[in-house]
């Protein structure tokens, strides 16, 4: 079936967003922090976390999963690093906060680590890696949540699809991210799949008995598998010891259900790192030294079948400028979900720029 879809420009959707969450209580900064990780993905094309999510976060808020004001206890804090425990807040707000903290950290001495225990849904973890990159810091960032991604070799979920994300300055070149699941595919694209009527490829998931499907329902009955096999399944652990041990978050089945389950904080734990390179190097000499290896790497002979080599978020960054200049493009089933919303709460919904 061919995808309808409704054309609105990025600020007004990020505005839009932000006074949705505000009419839940959401205090109005921390609602902008929502909204502009959430459209910032849309931006960069990853629509599978972006405003797709937003009427789910919007029943979190009203039956508790989500605490409507951040509340972040400290309890651990050294210079290189903390443990912060999110209470169930928004994870967005947490995580913007975490990452700064880190960068901090980093700043005063060199490397900075911040662990954070009982979050909630963060979004696309590039938005946090490319904050220290932009910085002229190194990001990493890793993260669990509720299980669906098996182990190889198995039928039953145990990890989630356990992002593990990387931001890494440049000079005259754009700062390199890294945003990638552990599992082949993101859960939410095959929620996006579902909505919008379209099979997944073979190789995403498993149906409930463990046979290849390419229909989303039967996959989100089913699980999500790891990507390289055995090597992303060894990936996956160590992001949930990152994650989830590290900061006491707690691991696969002890995490919260999300999609089903509004009412509970998913319990999700994540790390934020950030390195200060010029403890290491001179800041000038690593951006010249990284813009050198991205041009010998985009510089190699481009194998048949491909038009040239990319660099790992280029594609990301490229969306973002075109859907900057002409707007973002929502699935109409999307669109008309925010729609809802925004009768509901008495929020006026974007203008559409063009229906395609």
């Amino acid at each position: 079936m061919s995808e309808q879809t409704v054309v609105v420009a990025a600020d007004a959707l990020k505005s839009f967003c932000k006074d949705l969450f505000m009419t839940e209580g959401v205090p109005e900064e921390e609602a902008r922090i929502t909204a502009d990780v959430l459209v910032e993905a849309n931006l960069t094309g990853v629509d599978s976390h972006g405003v797709s999510r937003v009427a789910a976060y919007m029943e979190r808020l009203r039956q508790g999963g989500n605490r409507r004001i951040a509340k972040v206890d400290v309890l651990t804090d050294f210079p290189a690093g903390a443990t912060w425990d999110a209470n169930g807040s928004l994870g967005q707000v947490v995580a913007w906060r975490a990452m700064r903290a880190a960068m901090e950290k980093a700043r005063k001495v060199g490397v900075g680590f911040v662990a954070v225990r009982h979050n909630n849904h963060t979004g696309a973890n590039a938005y946090y890696v490319r904050m220290a990159a932009e910085g002229g810091l190194i990001g990493l960032v890793a993260g669990n949540g509720p299980p669906m991604v098996a182990p190889w070799g198995s039928a039953s979920p145990f990890f989630s699809t356990n992002p593990l994300s990387f931001g890494v300055p440049a000079g005259e070149e754009k700062p390199i991210v890294i945003d990638m699941a552990t599992s082949v595919s993101a859960r939410g694209k095959i929620i996006l799949a579902a909505k919008n009527g379209k099979k997944i490829p073979l190789g995403w998931a498993v149906d409930e008995e463990g046979n290849d499907t390419e229909d989303p329902h039967a996959a989100l009955k089913g699980v999500l598998l790891p990507f390289g096999g055995h090597k992303g399944y060894a990936i996956a652990l160590m992001v949930e010891v990152l994650a989830g041990l590290l900061s006491g978050a707690g691991y696969g089945p002890t995490m919260n259900e999300h999609y089903n389950r509004h009412d509970v904080p998913i319990n999700s734990g994540n790390l934020f790192a950030a390195i200060d390179v010029s403890r290491f190097i001179s800041p000038e000499e690593f951006r010249s030294e990284a813009d050198g290896m991205i041009r010998s790497i985009r510089a190699g002979r481009v194998r048949p079948g491909f038009k040239e080599i990319l660099l790992p978020g280029e594609i990301e960054s490229r969306t973002r400028d075109l859907r900057l200049r002409e707007g973002i493009p929502l699935p109409e089933v999307v669109f008309r979900e925010l729609e809802d919303e925004g009768r509901r709460c008495g929020v006026k919904s974007p203008e559409p720029c063009i229906q395609a």
